[in-house]
């Protein structure tokens, strides 16, 4: 697996300096829903956001001693040095462990009515169960949404791992993190209901914690084009002990909520 050439080892010091995360255009089309406004915590002008929290970082790369954390863009961030967000002036310390965590879905999507042929973005974040400031970011994140067909079945109709688009050139339609414009940092994707030809009818969304172990054992390090290492990826064990808004209400319009220990799922109607 290619990691990096020269141009993304000098990113991983840029980052080590200030994570910054790029909302691009297309992404930022689907901040609404078919009757427009801002969905969840997308912004409707994209723009550079910094991350302004602590984070667990779910996989640990020693390079030459040094502890790493994999960052969202899959470069290396060394966690034992604190981070400081050069805009607020905060200061932040990194860590790799394991961890209990609940599953924060974010209120645009669950606390709105959705129509078919609507763009949705949907959010998860990972909170520590014990320190709601600390989020976790993993590569083992996947996502999938199923709709019920007309035999009483889940049918999936799309799916992503993170891992799977860190080391991609350019864009892709993998799962992925992002960093909002408060410095948070979550799981989203922007589901298009209209070009993904969902109906109404009766859709589930599950973020599931999956083992990506044998695919991706190890991180390899590349200058100008040449291997110069490949360091084993220690992975961290994370279970999901429940999410943060549990009830079913009309409030909240959903159909269910629940999780299991890998797995956190709502779902949802299309009018």
């Amino acid at each position: 697996m290619k990691r990096f050439g020269a141009t993304a080892v000098a990113l991983v010091m840029l980052m080590t300096m200030g994570f910054t995360a790029i909302a691009s255009a297309e992404q930022s089309e689907y901040a609404g829903g078919g009757s427009g406004g801002q969905n969840g915590d997308r912004p409707d002008v994209p723009g550079s956001f910094q991350l302004d929290q602590s984070v667990i970082f779910g996989e640990k790369v020693i390079v030459d001693g040094v502890v790493n954390g994999i960052y969202m863009d899959g470069t290396l961030i060394p966690i034992d040095v604190p981070y400081t967000n050069d805009l607020t002036g905060n200061t932040w310390d990194m860590y790799c462990r394991g961890a209990s965590v609940m599953a924060d879905w974010s209120d645009n999507l669950v606390l709105h009515e959705w129509e078919a042929g609507d763009k949705i973005r949907t959010e998860v974040i990972l909170q520590d169960e014990d320190l709601s400031d600390l989020t976790v970011f993993t590569i083992t994140a996947h996502f999938d949404v199923d709709v019920l067909n007309d035999d009483g079945i889940w049918e999936n109709i799309w799916n992503g791992t993170t891992a799977d688009g860190l080391w991609e050139d350019g864009q892709t339609d993998t799962y992925s993190a992002e960093v909002n414009q408060v410095g948070t940092l979550l799981y989203g994707f922007n589901w298009d209901t209209r070009s993904m030809g969902c109906d109404a009818g009766t859709y589930r969304l599950t973020f599931t914690l999956v083992d990506v172990s044998e695919t991706y054992p190890s991180y390899d390090l590349y200058e100008d084009e040449a291997l110069v290492g490949s360091y084993p990826i220690v992975y961290n064990t994370y279970e999901i002990v429940g999410n943060v808004d549990e009830t079913v209400n009309p409030d909240n319009f959903l159909v269910d909520i629940d999780s299991s220990l890998t797995s956190t799922w709502i779902v949802v109607e299309l009018l």
